[in-house]
C-alpha cells in the first residue's frame, strides 16, 4: 500500500499513554503510519520515535 493510501498519524505526547497509542497503531500494519511525534520532553519523543520507527520528531516550543 502506498503512503498516499495510508492513514497518517501525528502524535502529540510521548508519555505513557502515547506509548500505548503508538503500540496500538503499529498493530494496524499497512493501514496506517505514524509520521511524527512531539512532546515537551524532546528526549522522550526521540525514544518513542526510535522504538516505533517514527521518522519525524518535532520539538515542542513552550514559549
Amino acid at each position: 500500500m502506498s503512503t498516499e493510501n495510508k492513514t497518517r498519524i501525528g502524535m502529540i505526547g510521548a508519555g505513557n499513554i502515547g506509548n500505548v497509542h503508538a503500540g496500538e497503531f503499529s498493530k494496524l500494519g499497512d493501514d496506517c503510519v505514524i509520521t511524527a511525534v512531539t512532546d515537551l520532553d524532546l528526549a522522550r519523543a526521540e525514544k518513542l520515535a526510535k522504538q516505533y520507527g517514527i521518522e519525524n520528531v518535532i520539538a515542542t516550543n513552550t514559549n
